[in-house]
């Protein structure tokens, strides 16, 4: 367990099995899959009390494929976003409802001097203990998908038009449920252990540890709507990213 494996959906707190290295993923800008994934419904865009609509896309990607510069890239063209990491945190914030109920349960032990938490301590704890890890995964899932499904609500009462769930672990947590389409940042394996590598200072057994513990690259653009190639240049990326989000504001016009 690792303390940046704290800021997630719990349902991915150390959970899932080691896999095997994806293998390389190229594209040439969006790729659009007609199709929809089995594993969620096809769904038609929310109406707002507005009576306007709302599209939420679902935002992920492997570790180093980018997928933080194209949400940044999608708030900068006027998406608003859910980042699952930034309201866990939040939500870890002193009084706040993660916070209770860890220092509830674990007492003074997951407390820094300065009474914040320590998410070391806490990855400690839920790394050795099955136990426990399960008992953080039942406690802190509830409460980090009603904040969610609070600020969708608060999104769709404005009349917001297009909301980005980015979530690291979309399809692990169960998220992907709540998007009408799926967006995979990716890059081919290779670059993405190089990236990872220099970003995390990280040997290159240590890079491909990471990536095979993560569900594998392939398969979540397997399951995707729209697949983004991050291996170029950002001004590439942003064509792409550009390209795809006036393709979904068309939606809305007229």
């Amino acid at each position: 367990m690792e303390e940046e494996n704290m800021n997630v959906p719990p349902k991915t707190l150390g959970t899932e099995p080691q896999r095997t290295q994806p293998p390389s993923v190229r594209g040439g800008g969006p790729r659009q899959r007609w199709g929809v994934s089995p594993a969620r419904p096809n769904k038609k865009h929310d109406q707002t009390s507005a009576g306007a609509t709302t599209k939420i896309i679902g935002l992920t990607g492997g570790i180093a494929c980018g997928k933080s510069t194209v949400s940044s890239i999608l708030k900068s063209l006027g998406a608003k976003i859910i980042d699952a990491d930034k309201m866990a945190h939040e939500l870890m914030q002193p009084k706040q409802p993660l916070y209770n109920a860890y220092v509830a349960h674990w007492g003074d032990q997951v407390l820094t001097p300065n009474t914040t938490l320590d998410r070391r301590a806490i990855g400690t704890i839920v790394f050795h203990d099955e136990a426990e890890r399960a008992w953080l995964d039942k406690t802190a899932h509830p409460i980090l998908e009603a904040e969610l499904q609070r600020r969708l609500h608060s999104f769709r009462k404005k009349g917001t038009q297009i909301i980005v769930l980015d979530v690291p672990l979309l399809f692990e947590s169960g998220w992907d449920k709540y998007a009408d389409e799926i967006w995979v940042a990716s890059i081919p394996a290779d670059l993405q252990v190089e990236r990872l590598m220099a970003r995390n200072h990280l040997t290159e057994t240590e890079a491909r540890a990471r990536i095979a513990a993560q569900m594998p690259l392939a398969e979540k653009c397997a399951r995707a709507d729209i697949v983004l190639d991050n291996s170029g240049t950002r001004e590439h990326l942003l064509e792409q990213v550009r390209a795809a989000y006036f393709r979904e504001k068309e939606d809305f016009s007229g």
